[in-house]
């Protein structure tokens, strides 16, 4: 593996959204701010990342999240990012306190390009309203803005409408396209699931979409075999990320096939050794997708 690029700290499982999709479910354990401290500077110092990302849960509930942004800026990453449904950031004050802070960078989770497709996801009535105005107060304070969209049957065929909104009002950098793992609260909504041949139209829509302006695009979960045109959106190559958990530490391109498996036709395809497979979840919810070796 290529020098590591960056560390994704896990703050904690609180959340002020409760997703039909997440795959924490009910956790709502939490990190102290001398243990996130600590997990800082040992990705700055010991694994040499140049990015600190901190995810969880909801990094923005912290009462303590603008003293670890400033720390972990103070204690050398060049970049300091947060993964965020954006609720926090709908107020003007907190976005500039943490912009002020040192954060150089947000990504965003949207769900819909409406309120009533959102607002179901996340589970609180409102969230899509905060979400649109937090990306507008983000933008304001001239902060990266990426995008984390996760798939499901309720927004499948919001997607290009939702990347054309993104990328025309907020500027965007990118939009990260997830086709769902099943774990936490998808164990008990399996219906929120698509299947693939039901998902990849619309993402290769979606796509395409991003491309016309000219956005990073990429896509989770899904094998590039199946895409009919943007074939070069799946994501192959190396994340160079480690994610720090509560009680391990997981380098993502080591742990990327851990929980997949790989179809008989997948060992005569030109990229068998990039690509990670397909999901066994998926595989006992919806049976094998029908897929051609790439040649």
């Amino acid at each position: 593996m290529n020098e590591l690029k960056k560390v994704e700290i896990v703050v904690g499982f609180a959340c002020n959204n409760r997703c039909l999709f997440c795959s924490i479910g009910a956790k709502n354990e939490n990190k102290s701010t001398e243990q996130i401290k600590k997990e800082i500077i040992k990705a700055i110092k010991k694994d040499k990342a140049r990015e600190i990302n901190f995810t969880g849960g909801e990094p923005t509930i912290r009462k303590d999240i603008f003293e670890l942004v400033e720390f972990a800026k103070k204690t050398g990453a060049k970049t300091v990012r947060v993964t965020t449904n954006g609720r926090m950031f709908s107020n003007k004050d907190f976005t500039e306190r943490i912009a002020k802070a040192g954060l150089n960078g947000t990504i965003f989770s949207i769900h819909g390009s409406n309120a009533e497709t959102h607002d179901s996801l996340s589970n609180v009535k409102g969230a899509f309203i905060q979400t649109i105005k937090g990306l507008t107060n983000a933008r304001t304070q001239k902060l990266t803005i990426d995008i984390n969209t996760v798939v499901t049957t309720e927004n499948l065929d919001e997607l290009p409408e939702l990347a054309e909104m993104l990328s025309r009002n907020f500027s965007i950098r990118s939009m990260c396209i997830i086709f769902p793992d099943i774990d936490g609260f998808l164990e008990a909504n399996p219906w929120l699931v698509p299947s693939f041949s039901q998902a990849i139209k619309s993402i290769d829509e979606t796509v395409t979409v991003l491309k016309k302006y000219e956005k990073t695009a990429w896509v989770l979960n899904v094998p590039p075999c199946l895409f009919e045109k943007n074939r070069n959106a799946a994501s192959c190559g190396e994340l160079r990320t480690k994610m720090y958990w509560f009680d391990l530490q997981v380098n993502l391109d080591e742990n990327r096939s851990k929980g997949k498996i790989k179809l008989k036709e997948c060992k005569h395809c030109t990229l068998e050794k990039n690509c990670v497979g397909i999901s066994k979840k998926y595989i006992e919810l919806k049976g094998e997708p029908k897929i051609k070796a790439l040649k």
